[in-house]
């Protein structure tokens, strides 16, 4: 005999099921397609018979042979059965999964106090003392290597070529009434050419 009923999930606990009821299991089946609730009323609690069994499962097996499953099923805990005045009775059934929600995970606190964060590495000493950074004169030029602004950077490297030809300037400069020969003038004209490619290449570097 194969029973088909929409509620009743094929499961290995069910199959297990299967063998220590035996052909009860058939039974359960039944019961369980037709549990209405959650806490395991089956027909919504309500009174029923073998005989309403019967109506509503075609190929279910004579009266005597439905009474005995109903015993089986009994002493096996997977139903209880309460006998109503009227020779009915109305079953719920135990452990029953139709309508059992997931478990849900168990709620995981959060720290109170979050993780040590690592410095990072390489910046510590300008980090550490800001101030005096600002207080040192060397700290922002581009020779001691720490941060300049393009733009300060631009002024302050203008400043020192200025300075520089000013100096060179100042070196060679000759009395008003000296007279030169003209190998000295060219001689003289070459040294500032030399000179003044000198701080070109000043310049761009920097």
């Amino acid at each position: 005999m194969t029973t088909a009923f929409r509620f009743v999930a094929l499961s290995p606990v069910r199959i297990e099921e299967k063998k220590t009821i035996g052909a009860a299991w058939a039974l359960h089946e039944f019961l369980v397609n037709h549990q209405t609730d959650p806490s395991g009323w089956v027909y919504y609690g309500k009174e029923f018979g073998y005989a309403w069994i019967r109506s509503k499962w075609l190929a279910a097996p004579a009266l005597r042979t439905l009474e005995r499953h109903m015993a089986t099923l009994k002493a096996a805990g997977k139903v209880q059965v309460r006998r109503t005045m009227r020779g009915g009775m109305r079953v719920r059934l135990l452990d029953s999964v139709k309508f059992a929600k997931p478990i849900p995970e168990p709620a995981v606190q959060l720290p109170l106090l979050l993780p040590r964060i690592a410095p990072i590495r390489g910046g510590a000493k300008s980090l550490e003392k800001p101030e005096e950074n600002q207080r040192n004169p060397d700290f922002n030029t581009a020779k001691s290597g720490g941060f300049v602004p393009p733009k300060v950077a631009a002024e302050r490297s203008k400043e020192q070529v200025e300075e520089t030809i000013r100096a060179v300037a100042s070196a060679h400069e000759l009395p008003r009434r000296v007279e030169m020969t003209k190998q000295q003038l060219d001689e003289r004209r070459r040294f500032l050419l030399d000179q003044a490619d000198e701080l070109l290449k000043i310049k761009t570097a920097g």
